[in-house]
């Protein structure tokens, strides 16, 4: 492996420690709880990240993919409300669901 190569591998494997590390994070934040809409506790997997307050400078959704730093991710998690997706789905429904009913 010549230099330029070494030094892409490195990159590589920090960036995907450092991914690793940010999905950790969030996930733990997630674990056990509820849905602020509907109360349900669901896996980390099912709960959305909702912005509520403040400017929204990243989607969360994009925090593991493009390696945020780890302390703009916990600064950007705390404008959120957690909410389980399908309640996240709900919010952002052209109709409400009393309308569906």
């Amino acid at each position: 492996m010549d230099k330029k190569e070494v030094i892409r591998e490195s990159h590589r494997i920090r960036s995907a420690n450092r991914r690793a590390e940010i999905r950790r994070h969030i996930d733990e934040y997630k674990m056990g709880r509820p849905c602020v809409d509907c109360g349900g506790v669901f896996p980390p997997v099912c709960m959305d990240f909702h912005h509520t307050h403040g400017e929204k400078l990243f989607e969360m959704s994009s925090a593991v993919t493009h390696t945020r730093r780890l302390d703009k991710v916990i600064l950007e998690m705390e404008k959120c409300v957690l909410i389980c997706a399908n309640c996240h789905r709900l919010r952002h429904a052209p109709v409400t669901p009393e309308e569906l009913s």
